[in-house]
C-alpha cells in the first residue's frame, strides 16, 4: 500500500513540475513576440467601440465606474458607453440618467429584470460600433485598458474576442486581500493560455468582442450563471479566435467577505462544471487551444 502510495506521489509530483516548466519556458519564449506586438503604427485608425455596463442595483458603484469609462485614452468620437439597468429596486437608473444628460456619448436602457445575459443582449440590439466592449457595474478600467485590448483586433483580423486582465483593487478586507492573490496568479496563467492559444475564459467583468462575430453567434445566454464562460467555448468551438490582453487593467471590487466568496465560487463551479458538460465534445481537442 506504501509503495502505491509513493508512486502516485511522484507521478503527480512529475505533472506539477512539467506543468510549471512548461508554463515557465512559454513565457519565457514569448517575451519577444509580446515586444514585437506592442508596436502599433496605425495610431488614428481605431475602430470604433461601445461599452456596455448591465446593472442591477449598482448605486454604490457605478458612477466611479462610469468616470473610469470617461478617462479611457480612446477617441471621443468612436466611443459611446450604453448602460443598461436590468430593473434595479434602488437609485442606479437616477445615477446613470445623470450622466446621460451631461455626456452624449452615454444612453441609459430599462428593463425588467430578466438577468445580465439579458441586459447584455438588450445593449447589443442598439449597438452599430465595430466592437462592443461588456464591463461590470463594479469594475473600474485604467485609462490605456481599452485601447490595449482594441489592439489585439487590429493586429489579428481573425480575432473575435479578448480577455482583459481582471485585478483586486484596494482589497480592504482579509477576503478580498485573499482574492488579490488569487486573481494575480490567475493574471500570470492567463497570460500564457493566451500565449498557447488557449484562453478559457473571457471574462464578463471585463471583455471586448467583434460586433458581427457576437452577433453570429447568437449573443448571450444564461450559460448556467455562467454567460462569460459558455461565450467563450461557444466562440471557440465554431472557429473564432479568443486572446487575451495583459496589458489591458481593469480592477474589481470582489465580494468582501467569506459568505458572499463562498456564493460566488459555488456559482463559479456549479456554471463551469454544467458548461463543461455541455461542451464536452472540446475537452482535449485540439482544434479549439
Amino acid at each position: 500500500m506504501t509503495l502505491f502510495a509513493n508512486v502516485i506521489f511522484y507521478i503527480l509530483l512529475f505533472v506539477v513540475l512539467y506543468i510549471q516548466v512548461f508554463l515557465l519556458i512559454t513565457f519565457i519564449e514569448s517575451k519577444n513576440d509580446k515586444k514585437i506586438l506592442q508596436k502599433d503604427p496605425k495610431k488614428k485608425k481605431y475602430p470604433s467601440v461601445t461599452i456596455i455596463v448591465p446593472c442591477f442595483n449598482e448605486e454604490k458603484s457605478l458612477a466611479k465606474t462610469i468616470f473610469s469609462l470617461l478617462k479611457l485614452k480612446y477617441p471621443k468620437d468612436k466611443l459611446s458607453i450604453f448602460i443598461v439597468d436590468d430593473g434595479s429596486a434602488d437609485g442606479t437608473l437616477s445615477i446613470a440618467n445623470k450622466f446621460a444628460r451631461k455626456d452624449k456619448r452615454i444612453k441609459v436602457f430599462h428593463k425588467e429584470n430578466g438577468g445580465k445575459h439579458t441586459a447584455l443582449n438588450l445593449g447589443l440590439e442598439h449597438v452599430e460600433a465595430d466592437l462592443v466592449c461588456t464591463i461590470d457595474a463594479d469594475t473600474f478600467l485604467t485609462p490605456s485598458a481599452l485601447i490595449n485590448a482594441v489592439s489585439c483586433f487590429r493586429r489579428d483580423k481573425k480575432t473575435a474576442a479578448v480577455g482583459g486582465n481582471v485585478l483586486i483593487g484596494n482589497p480592504r478586507t482579509i477576503a478580498q486581500s485573499a482574492q488579490s492573490i488569487e486573481y494575480q496568479m490567475f493574471s500570470f496563467v492567463k497570460k500564457i493560455l493566451g500565449f498557447l492559444g488557449g484562453v478559457l475564459v473571457v471574462p464578463g467583468a471585463f471583455s471586448v468582442y467583434c460586433t458581427a462575430t457576437l452577433r453570429e453567434v447568437g449573443g448571450y445566454k444564461n450559460g448556467h450563471n455562467l454567460e462569460d464562460l459558455e461565450l467563450t467555448y461557444r466562440l471557440q468551438t465554431q472557429g473564432h479566435k479568443v486572446c487575451q490582453s495583459h496589458q489591458a487593467i481593469a480592477y474589481t471590487t470582489g465580494p468582501s467577505n467569506i459568505k458572499g466568496l463562498f456564493k460566488q465560487r459555488l456559482r463559479w463551479g456549479y456554471g463551469f462544471l454544467n458548461n463543461t458538460i455541455d461542451y464536452r465534445n472540446a475537452i482535449l481537442n485540439k482544434r479549439f487551444g
